[in-house]
């Protein structure tokens, strides 16, 4: 994705707001010994760009769940409706869909691809069709709203269409973007 307000992308060139280099994905056998450290370790909130591109995810989720602890990330939601089973299956505890506007249009252009709100959509579905297959209530499932110049007129009109369509859905957030400086930030609301 290219989203407005984002410096996760798949390289510092790409990356209109980033402010350092990326760096590759940390191989699970060098988490789970941090893990096993954290002795008094509860909760995990898994983040730093798309969870669901980590290529060992669902064996880091299933390590999560072995180690009995309560763990949940944030998604853009194009990969969720291929992982809905394994994120049921190991009892996330939460996720929050990042879905910027009710409106298609805008949500496609916010994160700079065609079709991402209607895979979202499709991915939401998806997890709710999984929960109820296994009898489930997890993972309590949160929409989430990036507040930009180009959809904070339409707040109440998402809170309707996610309320209404998606009654399953446990919280509707609208939060402001983060920066890793406050340059970056100024910058953006310059926007």
């Amino acid at each position: 994705l290219r989203c407005k307000m984002c410096g996760q992308v798949d390289g510092v060139d790409n990356a209109h707001n980033s402010c350092g280099a990326l760096k590759g994905p940390l191989p699970i056998e060098s988490i789970k010994p941090c893990i096993n450290e954290l002795t008094s370790l509860k909760n995990v909130y898994l983040c730093g760009g798309e969870p669901l591109l980590y290529s060992e995810i669902i064996p880091l989720l299933e390590y999560l769940q072995k180690k009995k602890l309560r763990f949940s990330f944030s998604t853009n939601g194009l990969l969720l409706k291929r992982f809905a089973p394994a994120i049921v299956d190991t009892q996330v505890s939460q996720i929050f869909v990042s879905i910027d506007s009710h409106n298609e249009k805008i949500h496609d252009a916010i994160r700079g691809k065609e079709g991402a709100f209607k895979t979202s959509l499709l991915a939401l579905d998806r997890v709710f069709d999984e929960r109820k297959k296994r009898g489930s209530k997890k993972p309590r499932v949160n929409a989430q709203f990036t507040i930009t110049p180009d959809n904070y007129r339409s707040l109440i009109n998402y809170y309707d269409f996610f309320a209404g369509e998606f009654p399953e859905i446990a919280s509707i957030i609208f939060h402001f973007p983060r920066f890793a400086t406050r340059a970056m930030g100024e910058e953006y609301m310059r926007i």
